[in-house]
């Protein structure tokens, strides 16, 4: 059971003031504004890529990038968007070229949020 103090209590206001709905704390629409901007960079330059265009094999890493960077981190934390099934499958847009979720899960969630900021 949780442990009762005022620090508790005024920490549980404050969450309930910032984020009064379940909708509060998940992406806003600039931030899916910008998420389906960086997806759309990413299929134009895989397909370049297909088509053997040096320019997009330089600009797919970075655009790649763009992509999953926070997209990935939040979907995984269930705080992409309110509909798991989303967070589920926004987590493999890190696939194939940055890094595998079954690898990034038990990794990020399990050993990094065990010692968050310790070291």
């Amino acid at each position: 059971p949780p442990i009762e103090s005022e620090l508790r209590r005024d920490l549980a206001e404050m969450l309930r003031r910032e984020f009064p709905t379940p909708a509060s704390s998940k992406a806003s629409a600039a931030h899916w504004a910008r998420t389906i901007a960086a997806l759309v960079g990413t299929v134009a330059c895989w397909a370049g890529w297909v088509q053997g265009s040096a320019l997009a094999c330089l600009l797919l890493p970075f655009v790649h990038w763009v992509l999953i960077a926070h997209t990935v981190h939040e979907a995984t934390h269930g705080n992409l968007h309110t509909d798991p099934r989303i967070n589920f499958w926004a987590q493999f847009t890190s696939h194939p070229i940055c890094f595998n979720v079954f690898v990034w899960i038990p990794q990020h969630l399990l050993s990094h949020h065990q010692y968050t900021n310790d070291y």
